[in-house]
């Protein structure tokens, strides 16, 4: 994702919900990002709001388990 560049991830997601913050997508994988940086209570913040916005997205309730069984997996904002 951007070339590894995590931090760079993590800005354009933030962005994307600045910008449209029922985007579901930009939330799971920032919610991912912070993840994987360890930052469970930013990750939860982002989990909670998106949440709220859409109850239905069962991709929220996955994260951390990988995608495909690889957690390596690469998506984009």
């Amino acid at each position: 994702l951007f070339g590894g560049d995590d931090d760079g991830a993590i800005a354009r997601c933030r962005e994307s919900l600045a910008a449209e913050p029922g985007y579901s997508h930009a939330s799971v994988v920032l919610a991912d990002l912070l993840l994987r940086r360890g930052d469970r209570q930013a990750a939860l913040e982002v989990v909670l709001r998106a949440r709220a916005l859409d109850p239905s997205d069962t991709r929220l309730a996955n994260l951390g388990n990988g995608r495909d069984g690889d957690p390596k997996i690469q998506h984009r904002c």
